[in-house]
């Protein structure tokens, strides 16, 4: 069955859809020129053709994308993973990309920006066949792309956010993905956004220990994360 959305309900699904997960008031956030009221109605139509799911998050409303509303946008075409367990640090995402969009507006800068679940699109796009036929590739991928990126007059910028303290193995293995895309161009510059100190200085020792340049960023010099 063909469904038919007008142009603001579909923005809305598409926009759901580059995040995968999303609070109601981020929506809202990154959808500000539209009315709420028009983001509301067009949330409960897609809930409806099962384009979206919604839950609770202590006191927040989530949507999540479901695989049959990704594949109606046409650009991502998986559904995505509610864990409850990783939608903290998916949601604080959100809202350090919304955060840093509007610092370079603020400046009169033109920024744009690529969610992880973008990134992993286009990385398991630029596969060989070989390679998209192993079990579980996406979900591989997953672990070695940023949390997202902004691009910046012609440089790309990869974002890490860091919440809780990553084994030794993961860091350095994610540190050298990082020093090589750098030396391969791939990067302009890497971030990491860190909750503490303590996980700053554990990034850093592996950071300088396989001699790639990382920038440091404390989560709460970026955004208020009470309000996440």
């Amino acid at each position: 069955m063909d469904f038919i959305l007008s142009e603001k309900r579909k923005e809305v699904l598409e926009t759901i859809d580059r995040f995968g997960v999303i609070t109601n008031r981020q929506l809202e956030k990154f959808l500000s020129y539209m009315g709420v009221n028009t983001i509301r109605r067009g949330r409960q139509q897609l809930k409806e053709l099962g384009f979206i799911e919604e839950k609770s998050f202590g006191r927040r409303k989530v949507s999540t994308i479901t695989k049959k509303g990704s594949e109606y946008v046409g650009q991502i075409m998986t559904g995505a993973s509610s864990s409850y367990s990783q939608l903290q640090h998916d949601l604080t995402v959100n809202e350090i990309v919304h955060a840093l969009v509007q610092q370079y507006k603020e400046k009169g800068h033109s920024v744009t920006f690529l969610t992880e679940r973008e990134v992993i699109r286009k990385a398991f796009l630029s596969l060989s066949y070989e390679e998209i036929k192993k079990p579980n590739k996406l979900r591989h991928l997953s672990k070695e792309v940023p949390d997202f990126l902004l691009n910046f007059r012609d440089q790309s910028f990869a974002f890490e956010v860091e919440l809780n303290r990553k084994t030794h193995q993961r860091i350095e293995k994610k540190v050298q993905q990082y020093k090589q895309s750098v030396e391969e161009n791939t990067y302009s510059r890497v971030f990491y956004i860190c909750k503490d100190e303590g996980i700053r200085r554990h990034v850093e020792s592996f950071a300088k220990g396989v001699g790639v340049d990382i920038h440091f960023l404390m989560l709460h010099e970026v955004i208020d994360d009470e309000e996440v």
